[in-house]
């Protein structure tokens, strides 16, 4: 998350590919800490990371909305208010034209 407030703040593309890195970190994580069991929680980030990929110029002009879902997530990456966000941030970014 710190790396994507980073790029909110200074637009720097290095620091988002770092928060793209730390995102991917965070999914295997919580992929492991939950067994293994995908579930939605982790399918709407893989959504969103596809985005981060594919569509990064969606996902930098709509980063304060990812930045807020991840803020809940870094103190419980169980918060389903966090994975809310994350599917809300989600549809968003569908709506945008991804």
């Amino acid at each position: 998350m710190e790396y994507f407030k980073e790029y909110e703040t200074q637009g720097n593309d290095a620091s988002y590919i770092r928060g793209v890195s730390e995102f991917r970190s965070f999914m295997n994580a919580y992929l492991y800490l939950n067994d293994n069991i995908s579930n939605a929680e982790y399918t709407w980030c893989n959504i969103i990371y596809g985005d981060m990929v594919l569509y990064p110029e969606s996902v930098q002009s709509n980063i304060r909305g990812l930045i807020e879902a991840l803020e809940y997530l870094s103190k419980d990456y169980d918060n389903m208010n966090g994975f809310h966000l994350m599917d809300v941030y989600s549809n968003e970014l569908t709506h945008a034209g991804n």
